[in-house]
């Protein structure tokens, strides 16, 4: 999941939450399916990195 929301914000710095759930769960050949009930960590954990990578931070 890390490495598809890396390739997501490096194509596109500022996703919307469908960019986040179809990046995760309809590209490339094996889609990334969450069974423990996060997507909204995930989801939040995705706009974090998108702030920190707007500020130059990655911290």
């Amino acid at each position: 999941m890390m490495i598809k929301v890396t390739e997501l914000l490096e194509a596109n710095p500022k996703p919307t939450d469908q960019d986040i759930t179809d990046a995760l769960t309809t590209s490339g050949p094996s889609p990334h399916l969450c069974r423990c009930g996060s997507y909204a960590a995930i989801l939040e954990g995705a706009h974090r990195a998108a702030r920190l990578m707007a500020q130059g931070t990655t911290q």
